[in-house]
């Protein structure tokens, strides 16, 4: 998948992430993520270097970031996901329902 493609795919409604996601994030912009099953949470966008790398910041995780990150040259590139979570408790509860939704996004993919 092109870079510019697999970008807009994360930012938009089809990746199962980004609730009624537009393709696009600009810093400044307030989004509603999935992480889990539940309902979305409210994430502000700290970073937006447009098919390279997005920076969320969770107001309501203490602050938790998460950046995503595509990273090689051209149209040859793998992804990176980091997500820092600052509480013990918090980040236990949810690193497999972040890691399920990273999964998400690649598996929605092939649909």
């Amino acid at each position: 998948m092109p870079r510019h493609e697999f970008w807009k795919h994360v930012l938009s409604e089809s990746s199962g992430f980004v609730a009624n996601g537009s393709g696009s994030a600009t810093v400044g912009d307030s989004l509603q993520v999935r992480l889990d099953a539940g309902a979305p949470i409210s994430a502000v966008v700290e970073l937006s270097v447009v098919d390279h790398g997005l920076g969320l910041r969770f107001p309501s995780l203490s602050d938790a970031l998460l950046f995503i990150e595509m990273e090689g040259k051209k149209d040859k590139f793998h992804v990176g996901y980091w997500l820092s979570v600052y509480d013990d408790a918090q980040a236990k509860a949810l690193e497999g329902p972040a890691k399920a939704a990273f999964r998400r996004i690649h598996d929605s993919l092939t649909r």
